[in-house]
C-alpha cells in the first residue's frame, strides 16, 4: 500500500509507530523526555550559566590584573595606584543590568562569587525592591 492510497489514521498510526521506532533506537521513552530528564537537562542549562558567568568574572579580574601592570609600567608608584573592579550583572532574561564592585584583592573562588552574587542580589533589592536569589545571574 502506498502512502497516497492510505487513510489518514492508518498514516497518524505509522508516524507514531516511527517516532517509536526512534525513540526507541535512540534509547529514550516514547512520547519525549521524562519528567527526570526534564529537570536534569534545566539543571546542566543553569550550570552552564553559572560557569559562563565564572568564565566573564575570571576574564575581568585577568583583565584588571593586566590593567595594573600597565600603570605601574607607565611609572605610577604603586601606592598610588587605586584599582576598582566591577561587574554589571542581572538576573537570566532580564534586560537591566546591576553594578556591584568587586572586592579589592578578590581571588575567584567560590566564596568571593557567593559574596559578588549576595551584593548584586542585595543591590537588586534596593534598586528594584526584590531579589530572586535562586535564580541564575549573567554577566
Amino acid at each position: 500500500m502506498t502512502d497516497v492510497t492510505k487513510t489518514k489514521a492508518e498514516l497518524i498510526d505509522e508516524l507514531a509507530a516511527l517516532r517509536q521506532h526512534v525513540a526507541t533506537v535512540e534509547g529514550r521513552p516514547p512520547g519525549g523526555p521524562s519528567a527526570e530528564q526534564r529537570r536534569i537537562e534545566h539543571a546542566l542549562r543553569e550550570r552552564v550559566k553559572e560557569l559562563n558567568c565564572l568564565y566573564g568574572i575570571t576574564e575581568t579580574v585577568d583583565r584588571c590584573g593586566d590593567s595594573l601592570d600597565e600603570l605601574l609600567q607607565e611609572g605610577v608608584e604603586r601606592e598610588r595606584a587605586t584599582l576598582l573592579r566591577y561587574l554589571d550583572m542581572r538576573y537570566v532574561g532580564q534586560h537591566h543590568e546591576v553594578t556591584v564592585e568587586i572586592p579589592h584583592n578578590c581571588a575567584i573562588s567560590e566564596v568571593h562569587l557567593e559574596q559578588i552574587a549576595a551584593s548584586f542580589h542585595a543591590a537588586h533589592e534596593l534598586l528594584y525592591t526584590y531579589s530572586m536569589p535562586e535564580t541564575a545571574l549573567e554577566l
